[in-house]
């Protein structure tokens, strides 16, 4: 007689506005990679799927592509957002350091002073949650190093279940974790809480074979590569754009990223831009440090636009008419849009990464950090155009590679693994 499969719950709580694109919000590639592991795991896999988000209010649907949606309900959410990009939490008094000043800490800290006093705090801040008690589940998959990730796996530590930690990016294994609670990253996660959650999962998937090689000679621990997802099909016949979609003139370099100082780095894109006034620049700038995005909105020159966001529908209709991809952040896990760009056969200009994929072919040109560099490579792109050979060797590596189906199918495996042995 057969073992059932597991029931899998995911979490990645930020991740509604990419599985509702009715619901407003910023899109990064956790968001993204989650929730398509998730649903194609609900297709073509047998295990009940579930998946914890956050957000103020309760989605309409209940189940949606074959996942059942567990909304964590927390009216606090966008305080707590704000509140993180300008507070560090410290181990002993005075408990907080102000890391960039803002006349809203004076109304929010107060508020989730008082919200913490309530007898349901869910909040996913680090420790046990009571929210994550209650979920029915044989084994947690949570994603990237922050809080929602401590939170589940020590609730999973808790309930004696199983719990997998997918990296969200290189910045996930920073060495500096090993300073302990001196020691806090840009987003307010503390190092000791970092260094526990990577001490304590039961298994590690990572993206790259850079981030096992770190893994393993910084935190002493093994882990297993499942490269990033990419759904081919919906790169191949694209759907027609929503009707509120405006795209600038062709051709135009394209941009996607948030609003932050690290590790994106959109304020290289307007000096690469300014290097450029020939070529139009459309950046896709999700909203994070509201100090960041005002900057970058006032000072932007003539051949930038800005917008906020693309539903993730539009993304393949949008790489269709760029006529490259730009790329400054100072370091990245896998980009999820080196795979989309590698689909829609657009080149990849990228300022400083240089990602390892288990695709060999090379994801563009690598500027080595030199911005004049990256512009001269643009450059030729927009007035030559690409080396359309090597775009299409390229698309079919990753087609081949990292497809939905073909890494859901693995993660899968993994999860069933590791439940299978906790049981045992």
């Amino acid at each position: 007689m057969s073992t059932p499969s597991p029931r899998i719950c995911f979490v990645a709580p930020n991740a509604l506005p990419v599985i509702d694109p009715n619901i407003p919000g910023p899109i990064g590639g956790i968001e993204t990679r989650s929730w398509l592991f998730a649903r194609t795991m609900a297709r073509c896999c047998d295990s009940p799927i579930s998946f914890v988000v956050r957000d103020a209010v309760a989605p309409q649907q209940s189940t949606i592509a074959g996942v059942r949606i567990l909304p964590l309900v927390e009216p606090l959410t966008a305080v707590r957002r704000a509140i993180a990009s300008s507070v560090v939490r410290r181990p002993q008094f005075p408990w907080l350091s102000i890391r960039r000043c803002s006349p809203n800490l004076l109304w929010q800290l107060p508020l989730l002073a008082l919200a913490k006093l309530s007898p349901y705090p869910h909040g996913l801040s680090g420790g046990a949650d009571t929210f994550l008690q209650s979920v029915q589940t044989d084994v947690f998959c949570t994603f990237g190093v922050n809080p929602a990730s401590a939170s589940t796996v020590a609730t999973a530590l808790a309930r004696g279940l199983p719990a997998a930690l997918v990296l969200g990016s290189d910045g996930d294994l920073d060495p500096r974790f090993l300073e302990g609670a001196d020691y806090a990253n840009q987003y307010g996660d503390r190092g000791d809480m970092s260094l526990h959650l990577l001490q304590s999962a039961d298994l590690i998937v990572v993206q790259t074979p850079l981030q096992q090689r770190l893994l393993k000679e910084r935190f002493g621990r093994e882990s297993e590569l499942v490269v990033n997802p990419i759904e081919v099909d919906a790169w191949t016949n694209p759907a027609p754009p929503s009707n509120s979609l405006e795209l600038p003139s062709e051709p135009f370099v394209l941009w996607i990223g948030r609003a932050d100082h690290t590790p994106k780095q959109p304020g290289k894109v307007l000096e690469i831009a300014r290097a450029l006034p020939d070529v139009q620049f459309l950046m896709v700038m999700n909203p994070f440090d509201s100090a960041v995005d005002e900057a970058i909105r006032k000072t932007h020159p003539p051949n930038v636009i800005i917008i906020a966001r693309i539903a993730p529908d539009d993304m393949p209709v949008v790489f269709s008419h760029a006529a490259a991809l730009l790329n400054t952040s100072s370091f990245e896990g896998f980009p999820n849009t080196f795979l989309q760009a590698a689909l829609a056969e657009v080149p990849i200009v990228s300022l400083s990464v240089k990602p390892e994929s288990t695709v060999l072919l090379p994801f563009g040109t690598c500027a080595d950090g030199n911005l004049g560099t990256a512009a001269e490579a643009l450059r030729q792109i927009v007035e030559s155009g690409p080396n359309q050979q090597q775009l299409k060797g390229l698309r079919a590596a990753v087609e081949d590679t990292h497809s939905a189906d073909q890494q859901a199918r693995t993660l899968h495996r993994l999860l069933c693994e590791l439940t299978r042995r906790r049981q045992g």
